[in-house]
């Protein structure tokens, strides 16, 4: 049987890069957040591919679910009628959706081929994780939360100030 592992691998890496190229390249807003939610799937396939689950799983939950639905409300609430409007441009909608069934094709296969882990196992890996975040970079982990903080609340003053 033939092993579809590295090819997997090549394709994500491929899609990832190229999106990624895309996120800057393009030139409308909401085609650069679309290339990046692509970025992060291929990049969450990559981590399948490693056998890291749960960071897989993280990268889906927090990049994909959080951090793209915030920055398309953000791209939302600007006032785009000020900008100047972008011709739609199929061939990036094209690639997109190309890249995001490539991506769903490779999840199933990856999903099917894998061996099931068992449940205690996982837990055990998120409970090493958290061990070694409160534990050995507990002040680390404290300083990126205070600066998360202080950029979130510099960005209230802004918008504050402009209105």
């Amino acid at each position: 049987m033939i092993d579809i592992t590295p090819i997997i691998f090549y394709l994500a890496a491929l899609i990832a890069i190229g999106s990624a190229v895309m996120v800057v390249v393009a030139h409308n807003t909401i085609y650069n957040l679309l290339f990046l939610i692509i970025t992060f799937i291929a990049t969450a396939v990559l981590w399948l591919l490693l056998h890291a689950d749960f960071l897989a799983l993280a990268m889906l939950f927090i990049n994909v679910g959080a951090l793209a639905v915030l920055f398309m409300l953000t791209i939302m609430l600007l006032d785009l009628h000020k900008i100047k409007r972008v011709k739609t441009n199929w061939l990036y909608t094209a690639i997109a959706g190309g890249c995001t069934s490539i991506l769903a094709i490779m999840f199933i296969i990856i999903a099917s081929t894998q061996k099931l882990r068992h449940a205690k196992h996982i837990s055990n890996e998120i409970r090493s994780i958290g061990n070694v975040l409160y534990t050995h970079y507990f002040v680390t982990f404290e300083l990126v939360g205070l600066l998360l903080l202080v950029a979130m609340l510099s960005a209230v003053i802004l918008i504050k100030e402009e209105q």
